[in-house]
């Protein structure tokens, strides 16, 4: 691939629109693509540049598989779902007919019935295949990044939420019921987002709309944030202590993502940025008292000959001794589901079947997992039992409700009894934090929502003693962490910042 002809082809595609020649320029764009189809800016001027919807929500969707961060990404997405549903009276109904042109024409169709239809049979066909082609060609440019960490599994979600759009539209009074194994998770009247929210854009807003923790609540919140001038998706990796109020410290150099941490810090895990001219993305481990990058261990290497590639998320076992990670699998051809055991690196692979699997959890005892499982039909959580290979490792389904809500970031409480996960269904600006407790392979009861707002909750993690919750929300303009009380059922805001914070796990 050629990144410095993408480079030139962007040139000339942005003095293009700028002449508002945004059919050259899309011409352009796409050319471009197809030389880096990892650039985030070109897809987005394409998006821009783009005319019809299908070729534009293509476009997005993209963009979320590269960045799943992008905050015009996600607008423009949800305009578009938007405008699906609430179509004016004089709207196109078919390319370059309105609404109202349309029942002039029935009159004149009355008399002159067969001519017209034939006439319109033969337009409507023609304009049919040009879009065809069009998109058949932006499709493609799209599937040269597939390979990129998180496409698999931010266009399944994509994919997903326009199958719950559908979903919804036609069963808009029903909800989910709380019922033994499996448990369907509950639906509400209002909007709930996509697994991933977008990037909150720093902003002059109060930054403080909750009163700090109390000093009763204790430990130390590894996370993920700040401002940097080399990428809008991979931060700071700090440390925060909860008795401290907002005050962190910066552990390391490195920019990351997708951060994981055991129960007592011992270790600390994350997607890291390689700064090199590639910017390659690398599975990395770091002591958990020092964090020091120099002395860390690259899991890529270390997982290589289980098959796994494009490591997407790592989450630790309380305990410190055992990892699941979803990544990759090319024996199958989808995102598998894989355990790791520290002291004897060993790597297993849970899943064979076809489904995509993404946002693994691993039980304080490293024996279950719970995953997100994709197969097709609908996205639901799933319980799988890392210890019983004999059986090809079973699972039991959590929840039953396809794609009426959008499971994701599972986490185990201290016990390994509960799990707690974020879930939800179409408005990219409103996702809530659901609890369920396991008995057996069930919940009972499930899908009890357990923090609410008008505002995104993500990234969910118990306290070392279960009886909080630590996730982070938007609802001051930018990401921050904030903590709830299971007992006093108060909530609390720990991070003050202009810039997201993402929490990766709450230690002793």
């Amino acid at each position: 691939m050629s990144s410095s002809e993408a480079a030139a082809l962007m040139r000339q595609a942005k003095e293009m629109l700028e002449h508002n020649e945004r059919a050259k320029a899309a011409d352009m764009l796409k050319r471009a693509v197809e030389h880096d189809s990892e650039n985030v800016e070109i897809w987005e001027l394409l998006a821009k540049a783009l005319d019809d919807k299908d070729e534009k929500r293509i476009a997005l969707t993209t963009i979320l598989s590269l960045d799943p961060l992008n905050k015009y990404a996600q607008e423009a997405l949800a305009e578009l779902e938007q405008a699906k549903k609430v179509r004016a009276p004089d709207a196109e109904i078919v390319p370059g007919i309105t609404r109202l042109q349309a029942q002039i024409t029935g009159i004149a169709l009355a008399v002159f019935t067969l001519v017209m239809c034939g006439i319109t049979f033969a337009f409507t066909n023609s304009q049919a295949a040009i879009r065809e082609n069009n998109r058949r060609e932006l499709t493609q440019a799209a599937q040269a990044q597939t390979a990129t960490i998180d496409a698999r599994n931010e266009m399944a979600t994509a994919i997903a939420a326009e199958q719950t759009e559908q979903a919804i539209a036609a069963t808009e009074t029903q909800r989910a019921l709380v019922s033994p194994t499996p448990t369907a998770t509950p639906t509400r009247s209002r909007a709930l987002p996509t697994p991933v929210p977008p990037t909150s854009t720093p902003t002059e807003v109060s930054l403080r709309v909750l009163p700090p923790p109390p000093p009763s609540l204790r430990g130390d919140i590894v996370a993920w944030g700040g401002t940097n001038p080399v990428s809008r998706s991979f931060f700071n990796l700090r440390l925060y202590t909860v008795a401290q109020g907002g005050a962190f410290k910066q552990l390391n150099n490195d920019l990351v993502q997708m951060v994981t941490v055991d129960g007592i810090r011992s270790q600390i895990a994350y997607l890291r940025l390689l700064p090199d001219i590639q910017q390659s993305v690398v599975a990395f481990t770091v002591n958990g008292q020092t964090a020091d990058a120099n002395s860390g261990l690259l899991l890529s290497e270390v997982w290589q000959p289980s098959g796994a590639t494009n490591v997407k998320q790592m989450r630790y076992a309380r305990n410190g001794r055992q990892m699941v990670f979803v990544a990759d699998s090319p024996l199958i051809g989808t995102s598998a589901v894989f355990w790791y055991d520290i002291s004897t690196r060993t790597t297993l692979r849970l899943t064979s079947d076809r489904a995509d699997y993404t946002w693994a959890a691993i039980s304080p005892d490293g024996s279950k997992v719970v995953a997100v499982k994709n197969d097709g039909s609908g996205v639901d959580l799933v319980l799988i039992d890392a210890v019983d290979g004999a059986r090809g490792y079973p699972q039991s389904k959590l929840t039953n409700d396809g794609n009426l809500t959008v499971e994701a970031m599972p986490d185990f409480s201290p016990d390994g009894v509960q799990v707690v996960y974020s879930a939800t269904t179409t408005n990219p600006n409103d996702a809530d934090l659901y609890m369920g407790r396991l008995v057996g392979n069930a919940f009972v009861p499930g899908g009890v929502i357990t923090v609410s707002s008008a505002y995104n909750e993500i990234y969910p993690s118990f306290s070392p003693d279960g009886t909080a919750l630590v996730y982070a929300s938007d609802q001051n303009g930018a990401y921050n962490l904030f903590i709830f009380d299971l007992n006093t059922r108060q909530t609390y805001q720990l991070s003050e910042e202009a810039a997201p914070v993402y929490p990766a796990g709450w230690s002793q």
